[in-house]
């Protein structure tokens, strides 16, 4: 349990990627509950008369839910990348890269909850279409550095300011 609740420590690749599926897995189901119970985020309408567009609205109060559910799984894989992060000789605060792409899924959920639920005209906002490209662009580099670095290089041998090696190597002296 400690790989998805302590910040602390180091672990190797096949740890990160277990407590990475681990985490989604959880936030999968956690958003599958959140649906049944108070049903979908954005709810779609179909049109009455042809050559219309479907109507797709937010449900607040799932999306309020969802937002703090959600918060469970994110803690968990930033324990996990943390952890990982310290066993390549970094620190978590490089982890800090995710947070413009979360900042902007809050912002994102505060414009569609204040708004009228129009979730259509709002993907349609070309400010926001800017956003999204910028923010997705950016979010795309951090993924990807995520997986390169965190996912599949190896981690530094020996002990080092985050704690011993998880592998039990030691440096020859």
């Amino acid at each position: 349990m400690d790989l998805l609740t302590s910040f602390e420590g180091r672990i190797m690749r096949g740890r990160f990627w277990l407590g990475s599926v681990l985490s989604f897995a959880l936030m999968l189901a956690l958003y599958l509950i959140v649906n049944q119970i108070f049903g979908g985020i954005v709810e779609t309408t179909m049109p009455a008369a042809e050559g219309e567009l479907p109507q797709m609205t937010v449900n607040k109060t799932a999306m309020i839910v969802w937002t703090l559910v959600g918060l469970i799984p994110a803690y968990m894989f930033f324990a996990v990348a943390a952890k990982r992060a310290h066993d390549r000789g970094k620190s978590a605060k490089w982890l800090l890269l995710f947070v413009p792409g979360w900042l902007f899924s809050i912002y994102q959920n505060i414009v569609m909850l204040g708004g009228d639920g129009d979730v259509m005209a709002m993907m349609m906002d070309p400010t926001m279409l800017t956003l999204q490209m910028i923010v997705g662009v950016i979010s795309l580099g951090v993924m990807i550095w995520w997986l390169v670095d965190l996912g599949i290089l190896e981690g530094r041998e020996g002990p080092n300011a985050y704690g011993p090696d998880p592998r039990g190597a030691t440096v020859a002296a």
